[in-house]
């Protein structure tokens, strides 16, 4: 993720490539995927991501669920 980019575009973005990995057949971890975006949020999510982490557990999180975290990230 880009610093100046908006959390709703990432996540936009993360969708695109899930779907293309869909398309091919590529068997991706719901869980990985969570514990992806998290890392590649920029230095100003840190405390979210780390409440996150402290309130779920990220081996069942679902995206959805992140994805309405994010919008409170704004």
């Amino acid at each position: 993720m880009d610093d100046k980019e908006e959390i709703a575009s990432f996540f936009v973005r993360v969708a695109e490539v899930i779907n293309s990995l869909k398309i091919l057949e590529e068997n991706i971890e719901e869980s990985t995927i969570v514990q992806k975006v998290l890392r590649f949020l920029p230095n100003r999510f840190d405390s979210k991501v780390s409440a996150i982490e402290e309130m779920k557990d990220l081996d069942t999180l679902k995206m959805d669920e992140l994805h309405g975290f994010s919008l409170l990230m704004k």
